[in-house]
């Protein structure tokens, strides 16, 4: 596909590297970029999550920074796009210590890390200073447990740079003020991704990249007994969930409020209605189980770092969690525009499809021979699937 792509006559391939300065390219084509650039969508990220942050501090914040500057000097910019993601405030649930609240709700907008803190991109250039100079930050040293992977702070630190970025810029225009996003700003914020529901096919996903398939992969082919994993939920087959959102939906969902010139942050998730409960992931996952014993599902009120966990369970930290993902700014959008604009996207995910493994056994596949050769399984396991 990816040949296809590049020998349209439509695009222009341009071999560089957002991590270096002048993002690698000749000058020509820099020039080239600059004065003829729109709209810049930076969808390129490191998604590995055993990562630690000093490893992920180029590939995820310094590449943004330099993308934004980047974007800045082009006179004709019209919007820069960043491609977030929704657990980027997922310290959140340590903050709601109380056991009662176990879904916990996300707005559209950048959460302060410290509660007391007036604005959330307060010291973002100290501590973005001190991350590239000691390859971690004071206030990730005192919170690193509340985010459960480096990955989650790694998101929400790029778009606290990215905010300031644009604030200072916008800074030397009159008409700017504080209180608005950056009006050339886009921040989109997927869930987890999962594979398409319509585009380019039903089922479609690079292999490795969605999660919950790698997730069910490694329960139904761990040669465990017994698996522990932490909640605080009373009920947990019911009450935790995974919010997983087709990867045409995130797609369409950029590109339509792309077309109808939002700013500021945007949630590409499935939404409350379309999350799976943790029972129907458990079962699906048991049901391709082929090991001749059970695995047994136990909960404890531990934190999700716990060495009393599963690996799986401390590698996939959400696993016993559930957020709330507010979608209410695309319903609003979705409202205001009229039926005959409306046709052919992809929008929202079909609601009517549950978690399904059928589409995803060849994902499956691959993801069993990666595991063979990451964690040891004997080569008898993985021809399970």
């Amino acid at each position: 596909m990816s040949e296809t792509l590049i020998s349209s006559d439509l695009i222009t391939y341009l071999d560089g590297d957002i991590q270096e300065p002048n993002l690698a390219l000749p000058p020509t084509s820099l020039t080239l970029l600059k004065t003829t650039t729109e709209i810049i969508i930076h969808a390129a990220s490191s998604i590995n999550l055993v990562d630690p942050l000093h490893k992920l501090s180029q590939s995820i914040i310094g590449a943004t920074e330099r993308l934004a500057h980047f974007a800045l000097s082009c006179p004709h910019l019209h919007r820069l796009v960043y491609i977030s993601s929704a657990f980027a405030n997922s310290h959140l649930y340590a903050e709601a210590s109380s056991r009662a609240a176990v879904d916990i709700s996300v707005r559209e907008t950048l959460y302060p890390l410290h509660p007391s803190s007036s604005s959330p991109s307060i010291s973002t250039a100290t501590t973005y200073e001190e991350l590239q100079s000691r390859g971690t930050t004071t206030e990730y040293e005192s919170r690193s447990s509340d985010f459960p992977w480096p990955y989650a702070y790694a998101k929400h630190l790029s778009e606290r740079v990215l905010l300031q970025a644009f604030n200072q810029n916008h800074d030397q225009s009159p008409n700017h003020t504080h209180d608005a996003f950056p009006n050339k700003l886009l921040i989109i914020r997927p869930s987890i991704f999962g594979p398409a529901q319509n585009f380019p096919y039903r089922g479609y996903s690079v292999p490795l990249s969605t999660p919950l398939t790698t997730l069910a992969t490694m329960v139904s082919l761990t040669p465990s007994i017994r698996f522990h994993a932490a909640t605080r939920a009373k009920h947990p087959d019911t009450e935790v969930t995974a919010d997983e959102v087709p990867v045409d939906v995130v797609v369409d969902r950029t590109l339509f409020h792309l077309a109808y010139g939002s700013v500021g942050i945007v949630h590409a998730v499935c939404g409350e209605r379309g999350r799976y409960a943790f029972k129907e992931l458990w079962d699906d996952g048991m049901a391709v189980r082929k090991l001749p014993w059970r695995l047994r599902m136990t909960w404890l009120d531990v934190d999700w770092h716990s060495p009393r966990l599963h690996y799986i369970a401390r590698l996939f930290v959400l696993y016993g969690m559930s957020f709330n993902f507010s979608e209410e700014r695309t319903v609003e959008l979705w409202d205001r525009v009229p039926e005959d604009q409306r046709q052919g996207l992809n929008v929202f995910k079909d609601y009517s499809r549950g978690f399904d493994l059928a589409d995803r056994k060849e994902d499956m596949r691959v993801c069993a021979r990666a595991l063979m050769s990451y964690f040891g399984y004997p080569k008898w396991i993985g021809s399970l699937l």
